[in-house]
């Protein structure tokens, strides 16, 4: 089986950079009248992540093991990935003095990569029901932001919390699903997605996990 579709995911986290406390030999030059006080640049920044997904897979299945009590099936899909990612970074307060960047937008160039994600799973189909359990991207693929433009950024400690977590990673998932069937009947349009033929549909249940 072949398919295909598209997604197009953002996030945006905050870089808090707090202010210096005033010292107590500042304050006090201060209550002289003998001392000023002009606060650091404050770098504190809005981070913004975006990627859009394309996603090309192929799926294959066969019988494994046949018994009077059901039938399981195993499968595999390869998923061809062209994954498109940007981050950028945004001085949120007004006493930065210059590096300010743009948010991300129209224009904004999107680093490109491909790769491939594998999910595998195994079907029980029995009279009266069907379960099934699989995982998606077991191989765990993982593609790569672009490096932060941090012109105008003098905070080591925001810099460095501007290029973390680089990667957009596809973690492993795993996923489970089950149909219960009340009785048979003649004529069923559920034929085609049930290997038994003409059954009726009583229940579903599936679940998820990360």
């Amino acid at each position: 089986m072949l398919d295909a579709n598209a997604s197009v995911i953002a996030n945006l986290s905050f870089i808090a950079d707090p202010f210096a406390n005033l010292t107590t030999a500042q304050g006090n030059a201060i209550i002289a009248g003998g001392g000023t006080y002009t606060p650091a640049t404050n770098e504190s920044s809005v981070l913004v992540k975006a990627a859009v997904v394309e996603e090309l897979g192929f799926g294959y299945s066969r019988p494994m093991l046949s018994r009077e009590t059901g039938d399981l099936t195993a499968g595999v899909r390869a998923k061809y990935y062209l994954v498109k990612l940007a981050r950028n970074a945004q001085h949120q307060t007004s006493t930065t003095a210059g590096g300010s960047q743009s948010t991300l937008n129209a224009s904004q160039n999107y680093t490109s990569s491909s790769g491939v994600g594998l999910d595998v799973g195994t079907l029980w189909t029995a009279k009266r029901y069907r379960v099934g359990a699989w995982v998606n991207n077991v191989n765990k693929p993982s593609f790569n932001y672009n490096t932060v433009d941090t012109t105008g950024y003098a905070n080591p400690t925001v810099i460095a919390q501007l290029n973390t977590n680089g990667t957009y990673d596809m973690k492993p998932q795993l996923q489970r699903k089950g149909h219960f069937i009340r009785k048979a009947r003649t004529g069923s349009s559920m034929q085609d997605w049930m290997p038994m033929q003409c059954k009726m549909l009583w229940a579903e249940t599936s679940s998820g996990q990360r």
